[in-house]
């Protein structure tokens, strides 16, 4: 069955943002997917570009700068995890909105995009 790839090795993430700047990202989440079992899942705070919150999103998922302070930057945090997503489907609730996040950051520090096929989770519930 050619689709059920994804659901082989896949990985689910999710950005949070500092503000309303597509590079600022401030949080992201992995679960790391084996066989169609989650084996793994961890967290990364991000320390964004200028350290500029916004009300809003801090409002939105209680990320502020205290604790990102002393977090990696995206280019260290990119480097952990790109070499674990080649040959996998990232899967996104909102994928526009994550994958946007990728690379309007690798934009922001001049990185090649890592190379993945990804699937939008909320695009996949309104087919089904």
């Amino acid at each position: 069955m050619a689709g059920a790839h994804f659901l082989m090795h896949a990985v689910a993430i999710d950005f949070e943002t500092a503000n309303e700047q597509r590079a600022s990202p401030c949080s992201i989440g992995l679960a790391w997917i084996n066989d169609g079992v989650i084996e793994s899942v961890e967290h990364h705070y991000i320390r964004p570009p200028g350290m500029r919150f916004a009300g809003f999103n801090i409002a939105f998922h209680g990320i502020g700068p205290e604790q990102v302070e002393d977090a990696e930057e995206f280019p260290a945090v990119l480097a952990a995890i790109a070499p674990r997503l080649e040959g996998r489907t990232v899967l996104a609730h909102n994928a526009a909105f994550d994958v946007s996040v990728i690379r309007n950051t690798c934009d922001h520090y001049g990185l090649t995009y890592p190379e993945f096929d990804y699937l939008c989770t909320v695009k996949l519930a309104q087919i089904s």
